[in-house]
């Protein structure tokens, strides 16, 4: 068995080659595409040259470093092989810390002491005792589910709306687009946890906002491409969001121009709100490799049609 890691940033392959020297010491693993030949059964990548993956004759499955499959789906000669991304392999509890720290920014009035401070403006009765603001986590995948559960373990009532119907205790669940209008309307701080396809592309913009109450605020971990950058930026100028916390852009790194930098009630951060934990993914991409190894089929791979 061959295994060829790849990562847009190489100084990860230390860590890559001491897990699965632990959990996997009879995989043979290649570093980089220098040292990918006709032996390469498996690949575990992060945003690899189109096209390269074709090359590989023998290849079996790519697995995807993160959650997201976007950088390998937009490559047009994509293999036929089973696409596997990480479920969670640590990110769940990362994105949970992410989700409960806006919360609790939001709950407890620091946008606004914020703001103060840049005025040196002391309001010492800013933050008042109030009910939880209400949660809701737009994309109950994975993560999403784990997101919610963390959220109302804190106290937050949390709702959540997917694709298709989910079930889970304590969460009210929204599903499908004749639903989506209703999950909104009582939102008062909105998740992003979907991923990038084709239908959620644009997503958040000025009719979802618009659908959001008054005050609401805006936190996107998912990808950049699922918001409209002016239409956010007008529904903060006009008050009818109250703030925004993002973690991911459509440019990355975020031009040094962009108005999120400056704009007084956006809280930015440099796509660090969960990271693959190294123990856990090669661990996950260990076993299933033993699995398909054996002729079994991966126990879950992604539906391209969908995106996930």
């Amino acid at each position: 068995m061959s295994l060829l890691i790849y990562s847009s940033n190489a100084r990860r392959y230390a860590h890559w080659r001491a897990e699965f020297a632990a959990c996997a010491p009879d995989l043979t693993v290649v570093y980089g595409l220098e040292q990918a030949d006709d032996e390469v059964e498996y690949a575990l990548v992060w945003q690899p040259p189109h096209g390269f993956l074709k090359t590989l004759p023998r290849l079996k499955a790519i697995f995807s470093m993160g959650a997201g499959v976007d950088h390998l789906s937009a490559d047009p000669e994509l293999p036929a092989v089973p696409l596997i991304r990480q479920r969670d392999a640590g990110m769940g509890t990362q994105m949970a810390e992410y989700a409960l720290y806006a919360a609790l920014h939001y709950q407890r009035d620091f946008d606004r002491m914020r703001i103060h401070q840049l005025t040196a403006h002391w309001d010492n009765a800013v933050s008042q005792v109030r009910p939880r603001l209400k949660v809701g986590i737009l994309g109950m995948g994975t993560l999403g589910s784990v997101v919610a559960q963390s959220l109302w373990d804190n106290g937050f009532p949390v709702s959540g709306w997917s694709r298709t119907a989910k079930d889970m205790p304590n969460i009210r669940c929204f599903a499908g687009q004749s639903q989506l209008g209703l999950f909104l309307a009582q939102t008062e701080l909105l998740v992003c946890l979907l991923p990038d396809t084709a239908d959620t592309r644009g997503i958040i913009d000025s009719e979802l906002l618009a659908q959001l109450p008054a005050g609401a605020v805006v936190v996107n971990v998912a990808r950049g491409a699922l918001v409209v950058d002016d239409d956010l930026l007008a529904a903060l100028d006009s008050n009818h969001i109250r703030g925004a916390m993002l973690d991911v852009f459509h440019t990355e790194p975020l031009p040094a121009a962009h108005r999120y930098w400056r704009h007084p009630k956006v809280v930015l951060s440099p796509h660090v709100a969960a990271e693959t934990v190294y123990a856990q993914s090669a661990q996950q991409v260990s076993a299933e490799i033993a699995r398909m190894d054996q002729g079994l089929a991966p126990t879950e791979s992604v539906d391209l049609s969908r995106g996930y």
